[in-house]
Parts: C-alpha cells; structure tokens; sequence
C-alpha cells in the first residue's frame, strides 16, 4: 500500500496494537528494533509517520518518561507529544523534541460547537494569571497584609507568593508600605489603578 499510494503521512494507531503480540514492549532491543523499522520506513517512503502510543500508570508530566514500555520507543522518535488532564476539564499538552523548543500548552475540547480542541494560551502564562488573580482575592477579602498572610489566604508558601509580590507592585497591581510597627516587614493592597480596572 506504502509503494503504490506513496502517503506523506502514515498512522499507527496504537502501536500495541499494530506490532506482534509476543513483542516485550519492556524489552529495550525489541523496541528499539521497532523504532528502527519505523523511521526506516519514513526515510524509505520519504513521509511522516505518527505512532499513537499510551502511557503508563505513573506519570510525571514529561512526554518521553511516560510512554508505556521501554524508554527505547521515545529515544527513536523525533518529537514526543502527551497529552494530560487536568481536574478543572482542560488538558496540558507537552512536547519533548530532538530540534525544536519544548512547548507546554493548556487546551480544552469545545463540546458544545465544534468539537475541537481550543489553545487556551501557554500554561505559564496562564499560571501567572492565576496566581495574580488569587493574590488580589486574598486582598480582596482580607485588606492589606503582608506576605505571609497572603500566603496563607491563597494556600500556598511565602517564597511562592514573593516570587509575584514585587512585579505586581512594579507593574502597579499592588500598592505597599513598610510596616512602622515591624521593622523590615512590608505591608501589600490593591492598587486603586488595579481596583478601577476591575470594576469598569
């Protein structure tokens, strides 16, 4: 079929299913012998091919450490992409690759209209949006605190917070003081230019 339709594109979906059943997917040079057939394959008929592989039990959010079976089947491919769930319904996926840069995404399946997964941004900058909008709701409800108070209404550790304190003030999110009663302590609120930002 490779010789007389000549694809630019071939699927393998799954693997598990498409190889032999006695295969040890376990066994590093059987499935190193996999992968060489398979890129063989794609310089031979000069196309793309894309496995469809599942991970394992254990996930540790890097594409290449979770596939099922030996790490031989990542190591023979030029680009890796996982795909993870989130508990809020969204999906992260990742990226590992021999030439290009690792990519980090957060996507969600539109059910609704068009039964595609959106792009919903990279997931560090909407992990810095999340935390900025947590720190002005810990403001919101308890006034002006300083960082470990903060940290604390959020849920999550001073050096955490800190890490967004001061480009939030610099960037005018925040405004702050030095405590007069505590020496060394630095007291954070709203900005007025936050807070009428919000409420236009």
């Amino acid at each position: 079929m490779l010789k007389e339709y000549r694809p630019g594109l071939l699927i393998i979906d799954t693997l598990s299913r498409a190889v032999n059943a006695k295969l040890d997917q376990n066994d590093a040079g059987q499935a190193a012998e996999i992968g060489y057939f398979i890129h063989q394959l794609s310089v031979d008929f000069d196309m793309a091919i894309w496995v469809v592989h599942h991970h394992g039990k254990m996930s540790s959010g890097d594409p290449g450490l979770d596939l099922r079976g030996s790490s031989a089947f990542a190591q023979s491919a030029d680009l890796l992409i996982g795909m993870y769930k989130n508990q809020d319904g969204t999906c992260n996926l990742r990226t590992s690759a021999r030439d290009t840069d690792e990519v980090d995404l957060r996507v969600k399946l539109d059910k609704e209209i068009t039964w595609t997964w959106v792009n919903l941004g990279e997931e560090k900058d909407i992990r810095l949006v999340e935390a900025k909008k947590k720190i002005h709701e810990a403001l919101d409800a308890i006034g002006e605190a300083n960082a470990h108070d903060i940290a604390e209404e959020v849920g999550v550790s001073r050096v955490a917070i800190q890490n967004h304190l001061k480009p939030m003030r610099e960037g005018g999110e925040l405004e702050y003081r030095v405590n007069p009663h505590k020496r060394g302590e630095i007291l954070y609120k709203n900005s007025l230019t936050y807070l009428t930002t919000i409420t236009k």
